[in-house]
């Protein structure tokens, strides 16, 4: 008799007497996973089956997992699109229908169908039509297409040949020219295998200089932006003209000024490491000019929402975000998101201290080690604010947060990178368009001002709001833990808030 099993999937075969885990592939999924069920059979033996067993339970999890991730599910239904695509090149016996696009005297017009395409993708075409079309090969050998599309034209076509007609052939040269210099207008992302690129360097510079995380992922993403732009490049190659024409590209895509320092700051740091460690000679980003900010601080602040957009947002959020609802978003996926807007809205916090909250950080005070002070309640804990850490009392309104984040409630967003960027900008500000409250300037840190604002309506002196959202008074860093007193004057200012 088979011992008694609570592995998950884990059963037995009926056919053999055996082992087998089998597995449903939740409906939502199976159209990506390419199937209704996982079936394997593990044989005889019961522990090797259950180790077995257990390792599938976790690979098919972080399978479906992946699969309800939005962003995945576009990935993987375009890679599924060109797939399809090459295999009915691949498979189609009428060449002739493929080759009629590609001839020369359509070449303008194959160019302006892909003018909407990212610079990398309309590299990649015009290297294939430079190929196909003309017969010019020493591009598309050079970078050969990552779009299986792409080569399974170049596989099916082959390269062209010129036209014998001496009209055509001057016209056929002069195309050619075109499209080669539309290639060579488009940036060009190269990649290194050096150990000297800005963020490899910036691994060691983080260690040396002993950057908090907050610092390091924005330095990353100053540096990532270069890399999309430019290409990923051992700092010896990278030249005052590269950073330069980053900076033009930075400025005409409509980034704020401060912003455009910001995304420098780690390039100019790493680099300045990189002249300090003798590998570059000269730091390439001494001397340059930054756009200036002309804006006024009032200018730049975030607008609060009135208090019947709060009412129609928090609807709108709950309706959205149900997790009883219909939505590719997984269930605690959208419960995390909901929570978010609801916690935003209550406490004034900034979106990136929210989705960083451990499942230890909203507890009663007693539990922290490093609280020493007489106020009792629960707090939360913000530890991984860009203005010093602080300790804030729990609304009354949030008193579902503690059981949410000590329950794993965050889990689910842990490994995503930037959720803070992707929930405002793939959720938080579509629902604002639907709602017809999306305008310059109103954003999800319009949740911080909304709520700085009503505490502000209700006589709450600057420093107790200063104190409550973190913001730095005369350029200090907070307090991590105030004084009994402040504390239950905090908890009755945030108390007498009421948005909806």
């Amino acid at each position: 008799m088979p011992p008694k099993n609570r592995i998950p999937g884990l059963t037995t075969d009926p056919k053999t007497g055996g082992w087998k885990y089998q597995k449903r592939v939740p409906e939502d999924v199976q159209s990506l996973v390419g199937k209704k069920s996982w079936g394997e059979r593990l044989g005889d033996d019961y522990a090797a089956a259950a180790a077995k067993a257990l390792r599938l339970e976790e690979e098919n999890l972080a399978t479906i997992a992946r699969f309800r991730d939005p962003e995945v599910v576009e990935s993987e239904l375009r890679g599924g699109v060109l797939q399809a695509a090459a295999a009915m090149v691949e498979f189609s016996k009428d060449k002739e229908t493929f080759a009629s696009d590609f001839h020369w005297s359509q070449a303008a017009q194959q160019m302006r169908s892909r003018d909407h395409l990212e610079p990398d993708e309309r590299a990649e075409f015009l290297r294939l039509l430079l190929a196909i079309s003309f017969g010019e090969t020493a591009q598309i050998e050079a970078f050969p297409p990552a779009n299986p599309h792409n080569a399974a034209l170049l596989k099916k076509l082959g390269a062209g040949a010129p036209p014998t007609n001496p009209t055509d052939l001057i016209m056929f040269n002069a195309m050619r020219e075109a499209v080669s210099g539309q290639i060579t207008k488009l940036p060009v992302k190269r990649r290194s295998d050096s150990s000297d690129t800005l963020l490899k360097l910036l691994d060691r510079y983080s260690g040396l200089q002993s950057l908090s995380e907050n610092t390091r992922r924005a330095y990353a993403r100053g540096i990532q932006r270069f890399i999309d732009n430019v290409g990923d490049l051992d700092v010896r190659d990278i030249t005052s003209r590269m950073l330069k024409d980053h900076r033009d590209h930075l400025v005409a895509s409509g980034i704020e000024p401060t912003s455009i320092r910001t995304l420098f700051a780690g390039i100019g740091s790493v680099l300045a490491f990189a002249q300090d460690e003798e590998l570059i000679e000269v730091n390439p980003t001494l001397g340059m000019k930054f756009p200036r900010d002309t804006k006024s601080i009032e200018d730049r602040k975030h607008l609060p929402f009135r208090r019947d957009e709060v009412s129609k947002i928090w609807t709108a959020a709950q309706e959205r975000f149900n997790p009883d609802g219909d939505s590719r978003l997984s269930k605690d996926r959208r419960r995390a998101y909901l929570m978010c807007v609801k916690t935003l809205f209550l406490t004034g916090m900034r979106p990136h201290e929210f989705f960083r909250l451990r499942n230890f950080d909203v507890c009663d005070v007693s539990q922290l080690d490093d609280y020493h002070d007489e106020w009792k309640g629960i707090g939360i804990d913000i530890c991984f604010s860009k203005c010093g850490n602080r300790l804030i009392p729990l609304p009354d309104a949030l008193a579902d947060l503690p059981d949410f984040i000590g329950g794993g409630g965050l889990d689910c967003i842990r490994d995503v990178s930037n959720i803070e960027n992707k929930f405002s900008d793939k959720q938080f500000n579509p629902l604002l368009t639907s709602l017809g409250i999306k305008r310059p300037r109103v954003s999800l840190y319009s949740t911080r001002a909304t709520f700085n604002m009503a505490l502000k309506r209700n006589g709450v002196s600057l420093e107790v709001r200063q104190q409550i959202i973190g913001h730095k008074p005369d350029g200090q860093m907070m307090r991590h833990y105030t004084d009994a007193e402040t504390m239950t004057t905090m908890a009755d200012a945030m108390n007498s808030v009421t948005l909806w």
